[in-house]
């Protein structure tokens, strides 16, 4: 048994540095058996079963060439040889390297239409199961969900006929210096807008990387992706709107913070400090807004924990941000407290205490749904055993009135305000919102 090509293979895969000598052989040695359905519950094929148990795509990248350099047809068994691969690679964690997995799939013509199951009905293809991984902003996953946004993007193009080659992860843009910025507009409406707005965006922002056209898109996921400008009915250069500090700097890092609210870290060679762009959603705060927001600042080290003895003069809440967007309820991580010279967006992710990031005051308007009262002060956090913020104590300072937010594991938010009378006993009062 242990001799069989199949067993030889995967126990190669298995390993840190397989030999790609010892696979091709043994893929040679399947002969025709490199296209039966002998694996899983006899619904696919060796590679399908490799792509289905194993994470690093890099290897499984190398391998896929192999098979289809040796006769490994997609088309075969009705089509479900490609799909199954396509369908194997929305399971587990990946890395950015999935993309030219896929790539060489559709490259080769693989069916796209085909169900993992032959039960599920037929609207359950490969995009849908692809879609089916945008659950993965909800959970947090958010590398591996921007990952998913491209992967659907690519294998979309295919489906409708477009080109759909070179769309890759934002991951090799790292290292690569900002040679140029555009701002994309997909609306004819939304041009005079577009170009009058110096820190928002309708469609895109389009960050030429090294040569690499990195889009940014409204909803705040990131790819390569070297045909989204094409589909603009306008693009305006906007590299004139950030400092020198910008343009030329490398991408250090692009820190995916939460759904809707990302930084693009940079490194400028002499500098003492990184730079960032940071970029915020319009959902997060602005419900009906169409536009997408940024900024630039210098130094990641404006980032502060959250202690007792924090001054805080407003707390914004993004009112109604909910998966479930007929219910009214706060989403503990999207919240911003400003103080008389600071807006500080809030996280929840450094040790028992909150981390807020310092963003423009134009950023939460009179339109946010914001708590009346104040100044407080925060006196402290708690988190459970999960990590997840549980309560935040703010005091204000003229009465003594606590404010707490209360968050359970499913993302909601209430609130209860209370103070003792003067009688010592607790007074629960309703929370006041103004617009």
């Amino acid at each position: 048994m242990s001799n069989y090509p199949s067993t030889i293979i995967d126990s190669e895969m298995n390993k840190d540095n397989p030999d790609w000598t010892v696979i091709e052989e043994q893929i040679i040695k399947m002969g025709d058996t490199i296209n039966t359905l002998d694996y899983g519950d006899g619904d696919r094929t060796l590679l399908a079963d490799i792509i289905w148990e194993h994470e690093d795509c890099k290897d499984l990248f190398e391998l896929t060439k192999l098979f289809l350099k040796h006769g490994y047809d997609v088309k075969a068994n009705g089509g479900k040889n490609g799909a199954m691969c396509l369908h194997n690679l929305c399971w587990f964690s990946r890395d950015h390297y999935l993309l030219q997995v896929s790539e060489l799939l559709l490259e080769a013509g693989a069916d796209i239409s085909i169900t993992a199951d032959e039960n599920d009905p037929p609207e359950h293809d490969v995009l849908y199961a692809i879609a089916d991984k945008g659950s993965d902003w909800e959970i947090g996953s958010l590398e591996e969900a921007n990952l998913y946004e491209a992967y659907y993007e690519q294998v979309e193009n295919y489906s409708k006929g477009k080109p759909f080659k070179g769309i890759r992860g934002f991951e090799e843009c790292i290292g690569g210096r900002i040679q140029k910025i555009e701002k994309l507009t997909f609306e004819k409406k939304k041009i005079e807008e577009d170009v009058y707005l110096n820190d928002a965006f309708s469609g895109s922002l389009l960050m030429w990387v090294d040569n690499k056209p990195l889009i940014i898109s409204r909803f705040v996921d990131f790819r390569i992706n070297p045909y989204t400008a094409d589909e603009a009915v306008n693009r305006m250069d906007i590299t004139d709107e950030f400092d020198e500090g910008i343009i030329g700097a490398r991408v250090k890092e692009v820190q995916l913070i939460f759904n809707g609210y990302a930084r693009i870290i940079l490194k400028k060679e002499n500098e003492q400090y990184d730079r960032y762009i940071q970029i915020m959603a319009d959902f997060v705060f602005e419900h009906g807004s169409e536009y997408t927001k940024f900024a630039c600042g210098s130094s990641i080290q404006d980032e502060e924990e959250l202690r007792g003895g924090n001054r805080v003069q407003w707390i914004f809440l993004a009112d109604g941000h909910s998966w479930q967007p007929n219910v009214k309820q706060y989403y503990e991580k999207i919240a911003v407290f400003q103080s008389d010279n600071k807006c500080m967006i809030i996280t929840a992710e450094k040790g028992d205490y909150l981390i807020g990031r310092e963003i423009p005051f134009t950023w939460v308007d009179s339109d946010t749904r914001y708590i009346v009262g104040g100044p407080y002060e925060i006196d402290r956090v708690k988190r459970n055993d999960t990590g997840r913020l549980t309560q935040i104590y703010l005091f204000e300072e003229q009465h003594r009135e606590e404010l707490v937010f209360f968050a359970n594991g499913n993302r909601d938010i209430w609130f209860v305000r209370r103070r003792q009378n003067e009688q010592g006993e607790e007074e629960r009062l309703p929370i006041t919102f103004s617009r």
